[in-house]
């Protein structure tokens, strides 16, 4: 079965099949869809899901669902486009498109890497405080911050070598996240669920009057689908050798690998937070503060621990993948291989973030911020891909037409509008709302 993953003609036999017998498979062939979902599951979308049940409850849960499923649209978009053609977008951009568009696209994918490694280091830095208080010790922040980077750079040039305690570590990472998704499960079902609200948050999109509110809607909608991820996900279907016979499959890897495990994730952390916090009216700025989810369930004590290790994990995966991700933008800007120094030495370009320590008594607006600021990047790049789908000269016979163009081009416009004009608007009220 691994051979399906290489386009083989076992791919084109399995479309064959009926659709259940296909989805069974898909399910085992999935991966670059749960691999954007771990991406956008980090410390971003995490603050953004906390600030939004604390200070409004159930209000907000139409944020990350909507704002996914119109990056899943344009992630669709881009997988056609990809596995139709199996040529490099950055280098499509540059040649189909024009040079500066291209540029912007990866200028912007990599300042969004840096300006989103802050906020990480921030919410990391905020746990060890925590966890330091608890412990009654007092650690500065210049030795955390310093051996957070250490850690962070040999872990991120470990990928280049295969090192097999990569793996453990990455794996050690997920059982955490995913531990504590299953505890806020756990917080929701003790807790209950108020389905009239819930359902009205997410059917009925509201917005906060407030400039912070509309910061939490940004945040949330700019961490849901960042443009550093936009850059690396066609890439990564590339490279798992996946060609036009997978199309299917990637979109089934969209849906259920992407949007389907971050909108239950998003939607347990704001229902969590909405049930146990919001009530009690606690204002959320450290690590500690979001303890109080979960100490109904193990005590303040543990709770502390227990979150405070998620939270951690969060912006550990976050920080290396930041890292990753660069030294693979500017190789591709470079024509260069991703490999030896220049991969290496390009990674290490976010490390600017490390500043973001000295954020850590606010480390959740930090990221909000960051991701409210990130989310202008980009509909440029959405606009890009709409042309390209549109091109004959590029697409050739997998060009929709009729019925599927007016369904493909209405759906992407959809998702440009929502996040372009959205992004516009929600920043122009925000500057309106503020007290002068």
């Amino acid at each position: 079965m691994a051979e399906l993953t290489k386009g083989s003609s076992e791919m084109a036999e399995l479309l064959q099949r009926p659709l259940l017998s296909r989805l069974w498979i898909y399910f085992k062939l999935s991966g670059p869809g749960y691999l954007q979902s771990a991406f956008t599951l980090g410390s971003g979308t995490a603050s953004a899901c906390v600030l939004a049940g604390a200070k409004y409850g159930y209000m907000l849960l139409w944020v990350h669902p909507l704002a996914i499923i119109m990056g899943v649209i344009m992630l669709s978009a881009i997988a056609k486009q990809t596995l139709a053609t199996g040529l490099r977008p950055y280098t499509v951009f540059a040649e189909r498109l024009h040079i500066g568009m291209a540029l912007f696209w990866g200028v912007a994918a990599l300042l969004a890497s840096i300006i989103w490694h802050f906020p990480q280091y921030a919410l990391a830095g905020s746990v060890i405080s925590d966890l330091a208080e608890l412990a009654g010790i007092s650690i500065p922040r210049w030795l955390y911050g310093g051996a957070l980077l250490l850690l962070a750079i040999a872990i991120s040039w470990s990928y280049s070598y295969g090192i097999k305690g990569v793996r453990l570590y990455e794996h050690s990472l997920r059982a955490i996240v995913l531990g504590i998704l299953l505890a806020m499960f756990l917080v929701v079902l003790k807790t209950g669920v108020n389905w009239g609200e819930a359902l009205q948050g997410f059917l009925i999109p509201r917005l906060p009057s407030d400039p912070k509110g509309l910061t939490i809607v940004m945040g949330g909608i700019g961490a849901s689908v960042g443009i550093n991820m936009v850059f690396l996900y066609p890439y990564s279907l590339l490279k798992r050798g996946w060609r036009k016979e997978h199309t299917e499959l990637a979109y089934f890897d969209l849906w259920m690998g992407m949007a389907l495990p971050f909108m239950i994730a998003t939607s347990l952390i704001i229902i969590a937070t909405a049930n146990v916090i919001h009530p009690r009216g606690v204002e959320v700025k450290g690590a500690g503060d979001v303890a109080h989810i979960l100490g109904e369930l193990m005590g303040e004590s543990a709770s502390r621990i227990f979150m405070g290790l998620g939270l951690l994990g969060m912006a550990l995966s976050t920080i290396t993948l930041h890292m990753l991700t660069s030294g693979f933008i500017v190789c591709e800007m470079l024509n260069r291989p991703h490999e030896g120094w220049v991969y290496r030495l390009s990674m290490l370009i976010p490390s600017v973030g490390v500043l973001g320590v000295a954020y850590s008594e606010l480390p959740f607006w930090v990221a909000v911020f960051a991701s409210s600021i990130c989310l202008l990047f980009i509909p440029a790049v959405y606009i890009g891909f709409f042309i390209l789908h549109n091109s004959l000269s590029y697409m050739g016979e997998e060009k929709p037409t009729g019925v599927r163009a007016l369904v493909w081009n209405a759906a992407m416009l959809v998702a440009i509008t929502f996040i372009g004009g959205g992004a516009v608007a929600l920043w122009v009220m925000r500057v309106f709302l503020t007290p002068r």
